[in-house]
């Protein structure tokens, strides 16, 4: 296998593939095509962060997925990481139709992953149609309990998941997050600000049409606020929103 990553090259002309275009269901994770037994799941429940993959007409971008060629899929993970581009393989097997998707999760290696999946539809999906839109057209109503400043303190797949004894071991990119008696909101990133809205009991992103719920939990006597992350996994990956957990700011 050659370990070298390659990255996308920008006038690189599209070339069409009629059998990949659809969605895609991920079944599968190994490192190796010759591992692969449809009867054997190994990573049945792993997850990258999504669940499917759609692949568009005209090899169409959206989220973290930069478009495609026949036999390459580009991803970009975000910020200064580059764009990379991921091979694939298809192969028939008993009459259904997988992928073997060489995904580099660690561009630093070179070493990919094979991600495999296994075409749920043929259909030719629109940009549109595969993303997950909420109502946002919500009237304001006041919470007292949550104006002001909240920092950080950890992202979790599930509220029961945080500790408040442990510290993250990666990265809070969402600094902090303020509500504003106005019914407007900010949120902070390392370099960057985000002007939303919000209504009781949800934060409302406008840009993208996502209503994430929030909850005011006490445990061992601190009080802690659970956000909802709906990103792009939520809206485009298929996967259940994960949360950010907050306290208030006291400075």
């Amino acid at each position: 296998m050659n370990n070298t990553t390659e990255i996308m090259i920008f006038d690189k002309p599209f070339v069409n593939d009629i059998d990949v275009l659809g969605k895609w269901d991920y079944y599968d994770i190994i490192r190796s095509i010759d591992d692969f037994d449809v009867d054997n799941q190994k990573h049945k429940d792993y997850s990258i962060g999504h669940k499917v993959i759609y692949f568009m007409p005209n090899g169409q971008s959206y989220w973290i997925y930069e478009g495609w060629t026949k036999g390459f899929l580009y991803t970009h993970s975000g910020g200064d990481e580059p764009i990379v581009c991921n091979k694939y393989t298809l192969r028939e097997i008993r009459n259904e139709l997988y992928m073997f998707l060489e995904y580099y999760e660690d561009t630093a290696t070179g070493v990919p992953e094979i991600n495999v999946l296994r075409k749920a539809s043929g259909k030719e999906y629109s940009k549109g149609e595969i993303g997950r839109f909420d109502d946002i057209d919500l009237p304001f109503i006041i919470d007292k309990a949550v104006l002001g400043k909240w920092k950080t303190v950890d992202f979790v797949s599930k509220i029961n998941d945080f500790d408040p004894e442990s510290e993250p071991d990666f990265k809070l990119y969402l600094k902090s997050l303020v509500f504003i008696e106005d019914g407007t909101a900010t949120r902070v990133y390392d370099d960057d600000e985000w002007a939303d809205r919000w209504t009781k009991g949800k934060l409302l992103d406008t840009s993208r049409k996502t209503a994430a719920n929030y909850e005011r939990i006490q445990i061992s006597g601190r009080e802690y606020l659970f956000v909802e992350w709906r990103m792009g996994n939520y809206q485009f990956g298929g996967c259940d929103p994960e949360y950010y957990v907050f306290t208030r700011d006291s400075a």
